[in-house]
């Protein structure tokens, strides 16, 4: 995901929470929502060395909770008020709607860093997805006057939305062994849904050292 779309679903986390929109908890949660990506500064050293590096620790649950500490620590002292445990609590969720929308699509994040090194990857959202962004806008602007209700709706509707492209997933890869697998062996199928069109998907998959590539429709 694009850094502002972390930032807007930091805002909806947030809004939950019914506190002030530029107090501690909703700054909180944006900032958190948004640090993770700052692992960009890796493409100094090259953008080999991003691209190996990105969404790496810093997209971790252990460096989350600890960069939600600090942030947590700070607003607190800024914001008196406030109770620290209740801003750690938002700030961790802000920082885990980063990893867990990063896991959602193709690339993924190395969420149980450093017990696993996999990279975890749902191969279900876009990088930019314009879903997410309505359901964050809509949670922002609507949540201050009756949160419970947008909440419940907002979720039910982000549940929808990715169960239905879990079954066009699965649809995908029925179509991928429908058209390859009496011919070939397949192996490491991965998906990529495409970034200008939210009914395209491309796919590649290897077979003997060889990759092929291709773009489907969800519907034909």
């Amino acid at each position: 995901m694009d850094p502002v779309t972390h930032g807007l679903v930091g805002l909806a986390v947030a809004s939950v929470s019914e506190e002030p929109i530029l107090g501690a908890v909703s700054i909180g949660t944006t900032l958190a929502a948004m640090l993770p990506d700052l692992d960009i500064v890796m493409q100094c050293k090259g953008h080999l060395s991003y691209l190996k590096n990105h969404r790496g620790i810093s997209h971790s649950i252990l460096f989350l909770i600890g960069i939600s500490l600090l942030i947590a620590g700070i607003l607190t002292f800024i914001f008196p008020n406030t109770p620290f445990l209740k801003v750690l609590v938002w700030t961790i969720a802000g920082g885990l709607s980063h990893s867990l929308l990063d896991v959602l699509n193709s690339y993924g994040a190395k969420l149980l860093w450093p017990m696993r090194q996999k990279r975890y990857s749902g191969e279900l959202l876009l990088s930019f997805d314009p879903v997410i962004i309505g359901l964050s806008l809509y949670m922002v602007f609507l949540n201050p006057s009756n949160s419970r209700i947008v909440t419940l709706k907002a979720g039910l509707i982000f549940l929808g939305y990715l169960l239905l492209r879990w079954m066009l997933k699965m649809n995908i890869y029925k179509e991928i062994f429908y058209q390859f697998g009496q011919k070939i062996t397949i192996k490491n199928i991965k998906l990529l849904p495409a970034m200008t069109s939210i009914h395209k998907l491309h796919f590649i998959f290897r077979n003997k050292g060889k990759i092929y590539s291709r773009t489907s429709k969800y519907f034909k």
